[in-house]
């Protein structure tokens, strides 16, 4: 694996991780705007926050199931790159 290639996966992990990040942050000041400006009951308040909560659980699992995949991938090249420098 060449060095470009070990950058542009970095690069990627990096880009994907940022784009996450600011959806999850979007998310929190969103949610927290809508409760601060929608009368509710205290009921309705609390069920709406775990409904968003919810929401971010979802999106944490997905990041991380990404995060995984990413690292598999990085530690399948990683071998790859051992076994070619080996055989050599």
């Amino acid at each position: 694996m060449s060095t470009e290639d070990k950058n542009k996966d970095q690069s990627d992990f990096n880009e994907t991780t940022k784009i996450m990040i600011a959806a999850l942050a979007g998310a929190a000041v969103g949610a927290t705007v809508a409760l601060l400006f929608a009368p509710a009951s205290g009921k309705e308040t609390r069920d709406n926050l775990a409904e968003i909560l919810g929401s971010v659980k979802d999106s944490l699992a997905d990041f991380a199931a990404e995060g995984e995949e990413m690292a598999d991938k990085a530690a399948d090249k990683a071998k790859e790159v051992i076994k070619e420098q080996t055989t050599k």
